[in-house]
């Protein structure tokens, strides 16, 4: 979060007395680290990406829902979200592009780490392959970038912001 991590967040639920179930939502799924944050005292976690079917799941668990339908986003409501979220990607993409020319490479890990969990969540798959292709090569490499692999990776993701915003 761009604040507050999860940890913070949940410090400040607990001593501000808040005691439902606090679920945690992260990419931080080996065991050590679910085992870490029940032990921080989250209730629960939800992976990312997310799959939406999964996250009604468990939230109608904790909702003691018995109908789905209940707590699932309606399909214009969520194209509301996704049509929101593709007019943000242009600027998106132009704030990753400055963050390689400056080699801010910890903003830019940070921005295509967010373009691909989002367009996962918003089911914009070539897109998410895309921005996991950038992703990995940030992560196996965060000395030295290949500039030749990254005007590659950035091209074809920039191609597919064009096709997903028109």
């Amino acid at each position: 979060m761009p604040i507050m991590d999860g940890q913070e967040a949940l410090k400040m639920m607990h001593a501000t007395g808040i005691s439902v179930p606090i679920i945690a939502l992260t990419a931080n799924t080996m065991k050590h680290e679910v085992e870490r944050y029940m032990n921080q005292g989250f209730t629960d976690l939800i992976a990312k990406p997310i799959d939406r079917n999964a996250f009604s799941h468990k939230i109608a668990s904790y909702l003691d829902c018995d109908e789905l339908a209940d707590i699932k986003l309606p399909e214009h409501e969520f194209q509301l979200l996704k049509d929101d979220y593709i007019k943000g990607l242009k600027n998106q993409y132009a704030d990753m592009r400055k963050q390689y020319k400056k080699m801010d490479i910890e903003g830019l890990s940070r921005n295509v780490h967010m373009l691909k969990g989002a367009a996962n969540m918003f089911e914009c798959e070539t897109l998410y392959i895309k921005a996991l292709a950038v992703d990995s090569a940030l992560k196996n490499d965060t000395i030295t970038l290949d500039t030749q692999l990254f005007a590659s990776l950035f091209k074809a993701m920039e191609d597919e912001i064009d096709k997903v915003c028109h």
